[in-house]
C-alpha cells in the first residue's frame, strides 16, 4: 500500500514539474505544515536556534553513539538496472537521494532521469561550525517530495531546507534535523 501512494504523489509531482496545469487546491497536508511554520521560516529568513543545554548535549553524544550497522555482504558494482520486471514492480517513478550530494533525483521504470533537485551546501549556513566529517555534510540524508515539485531535504544533524521544483532555495532550518 505504501508503494502505490508513493507511486501517486511521485506522479502527482512528475505532472506538476512538467508542462500539466498546478493541482487545483493545496493538498490538506501541505497547508497544515505551512501554518505551522513559525514566520521567519515562510519567509525565507531564519534564527539560529538556542545552544543546546548540557542534558540536550548528553542526550545528543548518547544518540550519535549509536551509529549504523554496515553491511554483512559486500556489494557488487552495478551501475544501473540490470533487470526490470514489470510483472514484479509497480509502474511510476522513484524519487533517489544521492548518496555523495545535495541532490535528489526522479527516476521512470526504464531508468530515464525524469526530474533532478539541488542545492550547493556551502550556500546554506556558511556561519555554522560544522566538522568536515559530519555524516550530513554535504549529502542529503532523506527528503521527502510534495505534490506541487517543492522538496523537503535534511542534511543529517545539520539542518533541513525546502525547495521549490527548480532548486530555488524556499527556506532553510538550521538545527540539528535526523532521520524523518
Amino acid at each position: 500500500m505504501t508503494r502505490i501512494l508513493a507511486t501517486l504523489s511521485l506522479a502527482a509531482c512528475l505532472a506538476s514539474c512538467g508542462d500539466a496545469p498546478e493541482p487545483p487546491d493545496t493538498p490538506p497536508s501541505q497547508a497544515v505544515a505551512d501554518a505551522e511554520l513559525p514566520d521567519e521560516l515562510k519567509s525565507g529568513r531564519y534564527a539560529l536556534a538556542p545552544p543546546p543545554t548540557d542534558a540536550q548535549l548528553e542526550a545528543i553524544d548518547r544518540l550519535n553513539a549509536l551509529g549504523y550497522v554496515d553491511g554483512k555482504y559486500e556489494v557488487p558494482e552495478i551501475v544501473s538496472v540490470t533487470r526490470h520486471d514489470p510483472e514484479a514492480s509497480f509502474d511510476g517513478y522513484n524519487l533517489y537521494t544521492s548518496g555523495h550530494g545535495s541532490e535528489a533525483v526522479l527516476i521512470d521504470m526504464a531508468g530515464e532521469v525524469q526530474h533532478t533537485w539541488s542545492f550547493d551546501y556551502d550556500e546554506l549556513w556558511p556561519e555554522l561550525d560544522v566538522p568536515a566529517d559530519a555524516s550530513g555534510r554535504g549529502k542529503w540524508r532523506r527528503t521527502m517530495l510534495f505534490p506541487n515539485g517543492d522538496l523537503l531535504a535534511i542534511h543529517e544533524g545539520i539542518g533541513m531546507l525546502k525547495l521549490d521544483r527548480d532548486s530555488n532555495l524556499l527556506w532553510q532550518y538550521p538545527g540539528r534535523t535526523h532521520h524523518d
